[in-house]
Order: structure tokens, then C-alpha cells, then sequence
């Protein structure tokens, strides 16, 4: 079985097969973009991010869906048997130098004839956030009530302050999920 997905300017191809199981036995992509599009292409980032993540699903043994159109609060569906979940991508950044947290945004942005729109995400829109840094993959819940950013912190804080601090060990992908 065969997938191909395209997008403009990014060309990207997905080919796997399918064993008895029903996961996926082989997953291979490209992503061919010219370098000057991406530096500044906030669009082209977060396909990236997103096509990633949604391979991360896949190659865990997945199921994943997408929305017909653009227009749902969340990039795609994970199907992981028993449940399903509204997963929104993020693309993540590196807070500092030093590389001691990443941070990503939690709201969608939208052009109107009055300016931008800014729409935060809740948990009755989506369930988690999940985004990628450094080829490690995180899943982070959706909150109650709207956040601007969240913040992952990779090393402890310099003060040693521990409450309030979301460490991104305790949001690795592969360990928040096994516990649906």
C-alpha cells in the first residue's frame, strides 16, 4: 500500500507497507524545499513539524486521520484503539542559547480585514499539543483555559526551582501515551 501527500511549495512523499498486523512495517519520506522558502515561512515550518509528528504516530502503530479541510481546531486525529484524540501540532523553539527549554505557541493566528485574530486552544477544542525538538517528540495536554505559550524545560532551573516548572521528560510521546 502506497501514500502520497503534497504540498505547495513542499513536495513530500510517504511510502510504507502494511504488515499482517495492520501497522506500518516501512515508513520513507523526503521533503524537498529550497532553503531560502524556509527561513522565514512560518507555513512551511509547521508543515514540516506536522508531517513529522503525524510519521511519529504512524511508525508507533497508529492510526492517524486528517481533516478533509483546514478548518478544524486540531491538525489530525490519533487513533490509539480504545480512543481517539485531537491532536494540534506545534512547531517549538529553543528559549535560550544554552538550550535549556523550548517554548511553543498555543494559539492559532488568523488575518481579518481588522488585523490578527488570535484564537488560544482549550481542552474542549483539542487534547493535546504535540510538537518535536531535537528528533524527541512531546504530547502535552490541552489546558482548561487558554495559554499563550508553554514552556518545556530540559535542565533544571539555575535557581533549582521546581514548582510551576513543566519538565519535557514528563511529556515524551511515547511515555505520556502508554498511559491511554
Amino acid at each position: 500500500m502506497y501514500w502520497r501527500f503534497e504540498f505547495s511549495p513542499i513536495n513530500f512523499y510517504l511510502y510504507g507497507g502494511l504488515s499482517l498486523t495492520g501497522k506500518a512495517t516501512a515508513l520513507n519520506f523526503n521533503i524537498i524545499i529550497h532553503k531560502e522558502n524556509m527561513e522565514n515561512n512560518t507555513q512551511i515550518k509547521g508543515a514540516i513539524t506536522e508531517q513529522k509528528c503525524f510519521l511519529k504516530c504512524l511508525e508507533m502503530g497508529y492510526q492517524v486521520s486528517k481533516p478533509l479541510f483546514d478548518n478544524a481546531r486540531y491538525d489530525f486525529i490519533l487513533d490509539i484503539g480504545e480512543k481517539l484524540f485531537k491532536v494540534q501540532v506545534k512547531t517549538s523553539h529553543w528559549k535560550d542559547e544554552e538550550h535549556t527549554a523550548f517554548i511553543f505557541n498555543c494559539y492559532s493566528q488568523h488575518s481579518t480585514g481588522n488585523g490578527n485574530k488570535v484564537m488560544k486552544y482549550t481542552n474542549k477544542e483539542i487534547d493535546f499539543f504535540m510538537t518535536e525538538q531535537d528528533g524527541i517528540f512531546y504530547l502535552y495536554p490541552a489546558p482548561e483555559e487558554g495559554l499563550k505559550e508553554k514552556t518545556l524545560r530540559v535542565c533544571p532551573t539555575k535557581s533549582g526551582q521546581t514548582k510551576g516548572i513543566s519538565f519535557a521528560k514528563d511529556y515524551i510521546f511515547e511515555e505520556v501515551i502508554k498511559n491511554y
